[in-house]
């Protein structure tokens, strides 16, 4: 720039940077003019430029206020765990018993279907519970799958179950919880039944109603044996207060003790059952973690929730030798006292005979035993 004064040099690069941000801001315009007809940017008011000021763009993300950002939910710490299921009322769980159901006349078809399903063993171990052991196994309970073919034969099994009582850490093996509670030894770790099989066997069992796991009823089942059955599965493979509702999991055990005397559901779709061949053991295994969760729910709302587990964790405490005194609580039966109060049977029969609570449309109200509407033999 030899040549010129001070003033025509200030002047000169005065245009080149005002010419530069001009540049900067055609070539923005178009790249953003492309980004919107892509889809990628959102035209908006404020996007209007003006020559001597140069906007530079920033891709860190807008921070979200304070008041709009989502709380992380705190997970509960063991001892609040403990705590937590320590406020449960701890009480027995819930056995068939077979005195009621022999004067029902579903005794030999409920056992039959308890066989199929891989249920009579487990049915049959009825045992007092432990509060403070069971909350202290239920706190610390973790379950270990094996990752390959050659760790399941090492172990000979799917894996085992680690858990802490008294401050001493227990290691047992899922193939020993299938002899203890008598299940077959299964290959998966997680059910898959058709959940249209599921849907058809519902109506199948109950009529044209839908299945759903939050409105459908179990006093809808119309065979007194199979509604008997769902009694079973409920209070004591998933130890349920409430069986008011039938739950997926509850229906497909139902499925599992149907599939070999049904075969198919009444609009001709063939049964499967769990196309998974999963462990038993799994199953029960999958419920009992929930436990540390629901007594944090039921912590958390107030009201007021019970633990019925008790009778099943006294086998795994007494399977790795821990020394058990007296019981706390004493098992439960499904009596006919117990069924008269679950829309099973109505309080005011006729001598020596049960009045079944659900009014077929075509042959009226059942008087138990009644053999030719119950038997599936």
């Amino acid at each position: 720039m030899s040549g010129m004064t001070e003033r025509q040099i200030r002047q000169a690069h005065r245009a080149q940077r005002s010419s530069l941000i001009q540049g900067r801001s055609s070539s923005r315009s178009t790249m953003q003019r492309e980004e919107v007809a892509r889809g990628k940017r959102v035209i908006e008011a404020e996007e209007e430029h003006h020559e001597e000021v140069e906007i530079i763009e920033d891709d860190t993300p807008t921070p979200v206020g304070r008041r709009n950002r989502p709380r992380r939910k705190r997970e509960p710490t063991p001892s609040e765990y403990y705590q937590y299921l320590k406020e449960l009322k701890f009480e027995g769980t819930s056995y068939p018993h077979k005195e009621s159901m022999q004067k029902l006349g579903i005794c030999g078809d409920v056992e039959y279907l308890m066989e199929l399903a891989n249920l009579a063993t487990f049915m049959s171990c009825q045992c007092g519970g432990y509060k403070e052991e069971s909350c202290q196994l239920l706190t610390t309970l973790k379950v270990h799958f094996c990752i390959d073919d050659s760790e399941k034969e090492e172990r000979g099994g799917l894996g085992y179950i680690t858990f802490k009582v008294r401050g001493v850490e227990y290691t047992l093996d899922i193939c020993h919880l299938d002899t203890i509670f008598g299940f077959p030894s299964g290959e998966g770790i997680r059910q898959d039944y058709d959940q249209e099989e599921l849907k058809c066997l519902w109506k199948t069992i109950v009529g044209p109603k839908p299945f759903l796991p939050t409105k459908s009823k179990s006093s809808s089942i119309r065979n007194p044996v199979i509604r008997y059955l769902y009694q079973c599965i409920a209070n004591t493979l998933f130890q349920k207060k409430a069986t008011g509702f039938v739950s997926e999991e509850e229906l497909c055990m139902i499925d599992q003790s149907l599939v070999f005397i049904l075969r198919e559901t009444r609009d001709g779709r063939k049964m499967a059952g769990d196309r998974a061949d999963t462990s038993l053991s799994v199953v029960l295994l999958d419920h009992l973690l929930s436990y540390k969760e629901y007594a944090a729910t039921i912590h958390h709302s107030g009201i007021c929730g019970s633990l019925c587990v008790g009778s099943l964790l006294t086998l795994i405490l007494g399977a790795v030798g821990i020394e058990l005194g007296a019981p706390d609580v004493l098992p439960k039966f499904i009596d006919l006292d117990y069924l008269k109060g679950k829309d099973f049977l109505e309080k005011t029969t006729p001598e020596d005979r049960y009045l079944f609570k659900f009014n077929h449309s075509e042959l009226g109200p059942s008087l138990l035993p009644y053999h030719a509407r119950t038997g599936l033999r």
